[in-house]
């Protein structure tokens, strides 16, 4: 006899921890209704009529199919639907200790099993709007931490670059902004025929960020600089490039940096999309042009799709103090000059 209880005692058990029709890829939670576990289970899905009315009625408001009842709930409700002066057990229990639900309409956790939580990130009517679900003094809005989380990151994804678009990489956030964004967007647009706007609230990443102090200190030192400062900026580099420590993108730049350099340094104009196809080159052999195929670099804060203003950036960060710069004919594209 032991041994038969025992393994009935098993069957129930495994029962129990059954996998339903209503949610095949987990297995039951505590009920919806009054917070236990471990129970003999049936799920909203499976009830109609009358007791369906009878437990949304008590809940004030209608659970998804795939929440996990108390198979006792469902007999009560279809024993007493039409008493209505009658008030469930369960129902009483959660007036008495205040117990309430996640909000968010496809969830059954309930504050009796997990903390909820009430977000503060965003105005609750925009929650709401975005849930499409409308809460009361008796249902307040209260997130369990799953969904929580998905909202916070609906609200709060992290902004792109206004300047050149990259997006940090997940868990970070760009938290500079231009220290004289219009001042910067005049420049660029006159010289390079830049054509986006960013504004001072804007966010940039670290590279666009040094783009806009170069040109800034360019206004500031408008006289030529002297030819041996550029000699030594050339040297500086040769020497990095030449220790082969640095990443794939930083030898690609200077390559590209060290050839405008040079042909600057011997008082020579260069196009951009020649010192593109350098750039390209040297960051892998088998590049040649920008059109041919899309290249993605990593950055370091981010990927970004590779661009001839991209490139215009760094060379900006690298020779602001030697260069100019202005689009001069459409087919042709951006020159670049000896100040």
């Amino acid at each position: 006899m032991s041994t038969r209880k025992k393994s009935t005692g098993s069957h129930t058990a495994k029962k129990q921890l059954s996998f339903s029709k209503y949610h095949p890829s987990r297995s039951c939670t505590s009920c919806i209704l009054c917070g236990k576990s471990g129970v003999h289970y049936t799920h909203f899905g499976a009830i109609t009529g009358d007791e369906r009315e009878f437990i949304v009625r008590h809940l004030d408001r209608t659970p998804s199919p795939d929440s996990c009842m108390c198979k006792a709930h469902s007999t009560e409700a279809k024993r007493y639907w039409s008493h209505k002066g009658y008030m469930p057990k369960w129902s009483e229990l959660n007036t008495a200790t205040n117990i309430h639900s996640c909000i968010h309409p496809q969830c059954s956790v309930t504050s009796a099993t997990v903390k909820l939580v009430s977000p503060a990130f965003e105005e609750i009517e925009n929650l709401q709007a975005a849930l499409h679900v409308e809460s009361t003094a008796d249902h307040p809005f209260l997130l369990c931490p799953k969904h929580y989380q998905e909202l916070y990151r609906q609200f709060k994804s992290p902004n792109a670059c206004a300047d050149c678009g990259v997006k940090p990489k997940f868990g970070t956030y760009f938290t500079r902004h231009s220290p004289d964004a219009s001042t910067v967007m005049h420049v660029l647009s006159e010289r390079s025929g830049f054509d986006r706007v960013v504004l001072p609230t804007d966010y940039l990443c670290s590279t666009c960020y040094k783009v806009h102090l170069a040109v800034l200190k360019s206004l500031e030192c408008e006289s030529n600089t002297p030819h041996n400062a550029l000699h030594d900026d050339i040297e500086a580099w040769e020497y990095t490039v030449s220790q082969g420590d640095t990443d794939k993108v930083t030898q690609a730049v200077l390559q590209a940096v060290l050839y405008v350099a040079k042909e600057l340094e011997c008082q020579r104009a260069v196009l951009l999309p020649v010192v593109s196809q350098i750039f390209l080159h040297a960051y892998d052999p088998t590049q040649c042009d920008e059109s041919s195929m899309p290249v993605h670099l990593d950055v370091g804060e981010g990927t970004i799709k590779y661009s001839s203003q991209w490139l215009l950036n760094q060379l900006i960060v690298h020779l602001h103090q030697h260069m100019s710069y202005k689009c001069i004919h459409k087919r042709f594209g951006t020159v670049l000059f000896c100040k």
